[in-house]
């Protein structure tokens, strides 16, 4: 919008039109102020009466008026040091005419203008709910994984505009995680298993994509997320976190973890100890042993798959997992006691015996760190607390999902769960009704090809 010249008073203040809108001001708005600014009450008679008294001609050029920006401006500081909200929506009426009668439409200039002066119409800035929501401070979601991509993806089904920050520790790649245990066997290298891109996923959802960023807290009263490249504000925060493997051996519980465990496997075969024997153990083992590796499978559990499989499965499988390629020796009810690196692998201490190995890993049960819920203050039980109606944990603007996600201390690890999880999530986000995220019977499969099985559990 072009500004015409026009000339500018030094002061206004002693003019017949400030004395006017000074009067409107103390008279018939003072009282209103309150009410204004903690009800939302629109001050329709005050926005007219102002018009009536000219304080919206002030501004404009010829023939309408004078084109005195220093009087337009004072009568708004007038009405502003009354009510600051009143104020502003002088200032809205004021650019709107001035927008009129620079569009170059004549019919609208001939309809509109005058009727808009004398504040017979009014105007405002205001932009529709969803639109004022994509000039706020974006949602974050922390972490590219399944759900972090879940939710990116649900959400931008149903918004197609709202900004959106991804942060990621890793080059945030979209791949199935199911696959790592499988591409062992197959001697896949991590480049094959990836779908996508994170980058190519970024442009393709509309997605802002911090990648090798990581978070180190979050300030929730001042809605910032602290990452290794400074603060980010946020108006929505989603938390999809993996959780990890408690302890601290080989893991693959990440594209990352595979690649750097694929190297060190080699192309030779190896004794591989796995530590725990669910269904993750399981699949490594069979996978591992498939490609030719010597592997014992160690449970604290007298038999695989405890809390699954009967006595009786459980011991078909582990007959199923000894005659494969490699071999799959089982160990249960093992304490491990110690970790040790020797000059030629690494030695496990059972207590009544010590395994010696070329490579070690981790396949225990799961668990969320909890220093992120301890640096924003949040409830932790066994994972973020979250409410299953929204997925929202104890701070409103802040939700989890996926495997960090607690229910009443219950979390639900698999991959069926996040999807719908990601869908109830992005549905409160966007301040649209939602069903919530109900409990059901799920298929959960052992993918083993010595003896594959399903099991049907809550999640």
């Amino acid at each position: 919008m072009k500004i015409p010249d026009a000339p500018m008073r030094e002061s206004a203040q002693d003019s017949p039109l400030i004395q006017r809108v000074r009067a409107i001001g103390s008279g018939q708005l003072a009282p209103l102020a309150e009410k204004i600014d903690r009800e939302g009450y629109y001050p329709r008679e005050v926005l007219q009466a102002l018009g009536a008294a000219g304080a919206y001609r002030a501004q404009m050029a010829a023939p309408q008026g004078d084109a005195e920006y220093a009087s337009a401006i004072e009568a708004m500081a007038e009405v502003s040091s009354v009510c600051m909200s009143t104020g502003f929506m002088m200032w809205c009426q004021n650019v709107c005419s001035l927008y009129i009668e620079q569009s170059g439409n004549a019919a609208l200039i001939e309809r509109r203008l005058d009727a808009h002066i004398c504040g017979a119409t009014h105007a405002a800035t205001a932009l529709p709910r969803a639109t004022a929501r994509n000039a706020a401070a974006p949602i974050v979601i922390v972490g590219a994984g399944i759900a972090g991509w879940a939710a990116a993806t649900a959400v931008r089904a149903l918004d197609a505009a709202r900004p959106i920050t991804m942060i990621s520790g890793c080059n945030a790649n979209v791949y199935a995680k199911p696959l790592l245990s499988v591409a062992l066997a197959q001697l896949r290298s991590a480049t094959a298993i990836v779908s996508e891109s994170g980058d190519a996923a970024a442009q393709r959802l509309n997605v802002r994509l911090m990648r090798e960023t990581w978070v180190s807290g979050i300030d929730a009263p001042r809605r910032r997320v602290r990452t290794t490249r400074g603060e980010m504000a946020y108006g929505q925060l989603v938390l999809p976190l993996d959780a990890e493997p408690n302890r601290h051996l080989w893991r693959i519980n990440h594209l990352d973890h595979y690649a750097r465990f694929r190297a060190a496997v080699g192309d030779k075969p190896k004794h591989i100890v796995i530590v725990g024997a669910g269904l993750v153990g399981c699949e490594l083992a069979d996978d591992l042993a498939g490609a030719g590796h010597r592997v014992t499978l160690i449970d604290t559990a007298g038999q695989p798959l405890p809390g699954l499989a009967s006595p009786e499965v459980a011991h078909t499988l582990t007959q199923a997992l000894a005659i494969t390629r490699g071999g799959v020796r089982f160990i249960g009810g093992a304490r491990l006691s110690s970790v040790r690196q020797s000059t030629t692998g690494i030695d496990l201490d059972l207590g009544n015996e010590i395994l010696h190995a070329d490579l070690a890993l981790a396949a225990t049960g799961l668990r969320t760190e909890a220093r992120l819920a301890r640096t924003a203050n949040l409830t932790f039980d066994n994972g973020f607390a979250v409410d299953s109606l929204t997925l929202r944990t104890s701070d409103a603007a802040i939700y989890a999902l996926g495997d960090c996600a607690s229910f009443s201390g219950k979390t639900y690890r698999f991959i069926e769960p996040i999807h719908r999880q990601a869908v109830v999530a992005a549905v409160a986000l966007l301040d649209q009704p939602t069903t919530g995220f109900a409990i059901r019977d799920v298929p959960v499969r052992l993918k083993s090809r010595s003896l594959p099985m399903t099991f049907s559990l809550a999640a």
